[in-house]
Parts: C-alpha cells; sequence; structure tokens
C-alpha cells in the first residue's frame, strides 16, 4: 500500500457535501505525471478503436472496460488522492464492475493534432435508492 494515500481520506466536510449534492468533485486529483500516462492510454484506446471499427475522427469512439484496454490506466484504481475518498464513502468492500470511455472531438479539432486531450476526473455518485458507486470518468475534451 501507498501510504501516501492516508493523506487524502475523506474529511467530514466532503462526506456532508457528498451527502447532500450526491457527488464528490476532488479537485487536482491527478499529478501532471499521472494525467499524461492517461492521455496517452486515451489516445492509445481511441486510435486503435478507431482504426478496427474503421471510424473516422468526427465519430464518437465509445469503450467498455477501458482499464482492460491499456495497462497504463490501471494505477488509476487505487490512485492514492482518490482511492481514501471511495473507502471512506463506501467501506472497504469495493470492487471495479465497469469502467467506460468515450472520445467525441469537437469539429474544430478534426483538422490539428491526431492526439486527443483529456480532462480525468473521479466521480462517486450516489443513486435513488442510496446505493452508493464510485465511477470513473475519463472524459475527453478539445
Amino acid at each position: 500500500m501507498n501510504t501516501s494515500c492516508l493523506n487524502h481520506r475523506l474529511t467530514d466536510e466532503e462526506r456532508a457535501q457528498f451527502r447532500r449534492d450526491g457527488y464528490l468533485i476532488i479537485e487536482d486529483a491527478l499529478d501532471d505525471e499521472m494525467l499524461e500516462t492517461a492521455v496517452m492510454a486515451v489516445d492509445r484506446i481511441d486510435e486503435r478503436l478507431r482504426e478496427e471499427q474503421g471510424l473516422d475522427l468526427e465519430k464518437r469512439v465509445n469503450a467498455h472496460d477501458c482499464i482492460g484496454k491499456d495497462a497504463a490506466l490501471l494505477d488509476l484504481i487505487d490512485y492514492p488522492t482518490t482511492f481514501p475518498k471511495v473507502w471512506g464513502l463506501m467501506g472497504w468492500n469495493i470492487y471495479l464492475f465497469h469502467t467506460q470511455m468515450v472520445v467525441t472531438l469537437h469539429p474544430a479539432r478534426l483538422s490539428r493534432s491526431r492526439n486527443v486531450s483529456a480532462g480525468i476526473r473521479i466521480r462517486i455518485d450516489r443513486t435513488e435508492i442510496s446505493t452508493t458507486r464510485a465511477c470513473l470518468s475519463i472524459p475527453c475534451c478539445p
């Protein structure tokens, strides 16, 4: 275990915000190195799927099990700044059941570089039946 994660445990204020709003936003969740790693992984998956499916750049790419499509994304599962928040809300019995990557390029970017720029965010949602689930969102934005 990376003990630095203990510096990022869920605070009382974050728990209250989650209970009030039903979600928690973790600002600056990924450092520059992990962000670059994730962006490059998204680019690789995007390029591979576009080639396999014969998709042009203006078409959307929707990849289920994105964690399984590039090993570089595996570190996002228990990333030290985000995972303590998840276990603070959900308890210790946590498992990964679904990951998804959706890439939609803005038309203005189609004439520029092939590489996708991405913002990464960890989203924790509460459903209407008071079940909590953690979602990793990797939105790809120009």
